[in-house]
């Protein structure tokens, strides 16, 4: 039983495959990666019994076969193989043997036939949707997740359909982040998608065609010779409307470059970070915004960069982390700050994409 695969080809499969397989394991198998071999074609799948990455690619096949080999090893031997060498796998008895040039490899293999399959959801609602598209939905909200055990049901991207679109919120509290993409069905049914999944699937790129399935208590996506699949969060994502501001006719709106913003949060943020609360301030002034951060230890960083401030100005505080993933968010715009007081919530958006808005908490500084 043999195959043969191109060196470049097995190594782009794996460093996807690798996205999914868990470092620690305490199910052998799952530290493994069935491969089923068919004609002019390998099958690779990995799993972590709460998603599944299954890929496609070339191959040239003498005969098929299905078998199970370490993830991690078979990761390394095609990342230390020069491009243009060809990858022969066979197997003999309870080992298979990997060869490229004088390379040679040899690992133990578990049965095929023990390798666990995630079952697929029955029905389910198709959306069609390219991987870069839904790479940048949910690469915009990902920053805003929660990992907190106690609020399981923060610790993913909750996308359901709004106004006949498709919408993407996360938020861990402190923080959140909502963006409006394609168009959906109202009958798409509301999903929170685990972070582990929607941040493989914000890795993606690519115009050609996808689909995403939303079915109950799971999701797909294929696309190009890869499927995806993953369970979702069994819980009840909070009514996140409540917490999104809506700033009256006086309020403070501050605009600014969001990557020049970012940049100085790398310097007013420098006292802050030996802070367990980091707390930055930001002051607007004239044609200007003001960032800075001290802690009880005497240290104090500050610097500013243009700005134009309206509404009735005043200082307000935010946490540095969230604030420089928000400002990374919103890369390459620029940004608009608004905020009633000092002690209400900050309002973040952008007019090049009126679909997109972020929230931050504020802070007492």
């Amino acid at each position: 039983m043999t195959a043969t695969v191109e060196t470049k080809t097995l190594r782009a499969a794996m460093a996807r495959l690798g996205r999914v397989v868990e470092a620690r394991n305490t199910i052998p198998i799952l530290a493994n990666i069935l491969i089923e071999a068919a004609e002019g074609a390998l099958t690779l799948t990995a799993t972590d019994l709460d998603c599944e990455l299954r890929l496609t690619v070339d191959a040239s096949v003498e005969t098929p076969f299905a078998l199970t080999l370490p993830a991690q090893a078979l990761k390394e031997f095609a990342g230390k193989t020069p491009d243009g060498a060809q990858i022969r796998l066979a197997q003999e008895d309870h080992f298979a043997k990997l060869s490229a040039g004088r390379a040679r490899l040899t690992l133990p293999v578990l049965p095929a036939t023990d390798f666990p399959r995630l079952t697929p959801k029955e029905g389910g609602t198709e959306i069609a949707i390219a991987p870069g598209a839904l790479a940048a939905q949910l690469g915009f909200c990902l920053w805003a997740t929660s990992t907190e055990e106690t609020r399981y049901y923060l610790n993913g991207v909750y996308l359901h359909p709004h106004d006949g679109r498709l919408r993407m919120v996360a938020t861990n509290g402190h923080c959140l982040a909502r963006i409006d993409g394609i168009d959906a069905p109202e009958d798409l049914p509301g999903e929170i998608v685990p972070t582990k999944a929607a941040a493989f699937l914000a890795g993606l790129d690519g115009d050609g065609a996808g689909t995403l399935t939303v079915a109950e208590s799971g999701i797909a996506f294929e696309a190009d010779g890869l499927r995806f699949s993953s369970k979702t969060v069994d819980g009840k994502f909070p009514d996140y409307a409540r917490v999104i501001p809506d700033p009256g006719p006086n309020a403070m709106c501050i605009e600014a470059d969001a990557d020049a913003m970012h940049a100085a949060l790398g310097v007013a943020s420098i006292a802050a970070s030996t802070d367990k609360t980091r707390a930055l301030k930001l002051s607007p002034g004239d044609d200007a915004l003001a960032l800075s951060s001290a802690n009880t230890e005497g240290r104090a960083s500050a610097t500013e960069i243009a700005a134009v401030t309206t509404g009735e100005a005043h200082s307000f505080g935010a946490n540095a982390k969230y604030l420089a993933d928000c400002l990374g968010a919103f890369a390459k715009q620029t940004l608009t700050i608004a905020q009633d007081d000092a002690a209400s919530p900050a309002l973040f958006t952008c007019q090049a994409h009126p679909d997109r808005l972020a929230v931050v908490m504020p802070m007492r500084v």
